[in-house]
């Protein structure tokens, strides 16, 4: 195809079992005018196999191969590669319903949006230890927003949500924004997430579960945490203050942001961590963020681990 309406980023890596329906929920669209970008982040399994027959079967795909660089990589090289107008990202386990792509661009293209966002349900094992997240939200918000204001209302009603899947983007509303994906850390959703809102000026929701989140053991959410996670955290803070700045937006958002999503979610789950790792933890978030820290979640942080093998 010439010229795609539509750039699908899917970045690829070892997730053969899911991969194929992953693919043919975006091949199957009820809207055609696609390019779908196949990023293959060094997969080791049965992936570049699905790859390579679904490309020979359907010419809209394009394949990217490169070493293992992450997903945040991935992405902005599927980004780099993208000629459509709007750009939407896939998890190579995840499914897209039919429709998805119809919907969201027929609202973005009729309303002007920088980007649409969408709900989603989750499927598959209750025991995988992900987190079963509610993401049925968009129904809340009709109209078109301001993004400030609408990050602002959806942390205040605890709804936001940081997939970066459950949007379609236009293309030069992130060149225009220098939104990219920071590579070399874990929870990058987070950080390039907040910025489209941070710098949107029309979105716009569609009321309706389009897409489909897997759940499952293996999955880059249910490994470990570890101190590699805090790294992310913290690093999707003190760029996101960076980017505030740069864009003459208030640090109060960025802070709403950090009380009420980041901090919560990094103490709770620090707790398995060594003793010193934790100790580092509760230094770190003293001194740079006894604005937001309580005591109770530091005493649970470094005590919690002792008093359940007590227990």
């Amino acid at each position: 195809m010439n010229n795609p309406k539509i750039s699908v980023v899917i970045p690829i890596y070892n997730v053969g079992p899911y991969l194929e329906a992953a693919l043919r929920s975006v091949m199957n669209q009820t809207f055609e005018d696609l390019e779908i970008i196949l990023v293959n982040d060094g997969s080791t399994d049965r992936s570049v196999d699905i790859i390579q027959s679904l490309a020979s079967e359907d010419p809209r795909i394009k394949v990217i191969s490169q070493k293992n660089q992450g997903q945040a990589t991935a992405r902005n090289n599927g980004i780099a590669a993208a000629r459509a107008p709007y750009v939407s990202f896939l998890d190579g386990d995840d499914i897209l319903e039919k429709e998805a792509l119809k919907d969201c661009y027929d609202v973005c293209e009729k309303d002007h949006l920088d980007f649409v966002f969408f709900d989603a349900e989750s499927f598959g094992s209750a025991q995988s230890g992900e987190p079963w997240f509610d993401y049925l939200r968009a129904g809340r918000y009709p109209g078109i927003y301001k993004g400030t204001a609408l990050f602002k209302k959806m942390l205040e009603d605890g709804v936001y949500r940081s997939s970066v899947c459950l949007n379609l983007i236009r293309m030069d509303f992130l060149n225009k924004n220098s939104i990219r994906f920071y590579p070399g850390i874990i929870h990058e959703d987070e950080l390039f997430t907040a910025k489209i809102y941070l710098s949107a000026k029309r979105v716009e929701s569609i009321p309706k579960v389009l897409y489909r989140r897997r759940l499952r053991a293996d999955s880059t959410m249910t490994t470990s945490f570890s101190m590699r996670n805090v790294d992310g955290y913290m690093t999707v803070f003190r760029e996101l203050i960076k980017f505030a700045n740069e864009q003459s937006v208030s640090e109060q958002l960025v802070t709403r942001l950090l009380i009420s999503t980041i901090l919560p979610t990094m103490m709770s789950n620090a707790w398995a961590l060594k003793w010193n790792e934790r100790v580092r933890i509760v230094r770190i978030a003293i001194k740079y963020y006894a604005f937001a820290v309580k005591a109770l979640p530091i005493i649970k942080l470094l005590f919690k681990k002792p008093i359940k093998k007590i227990i």
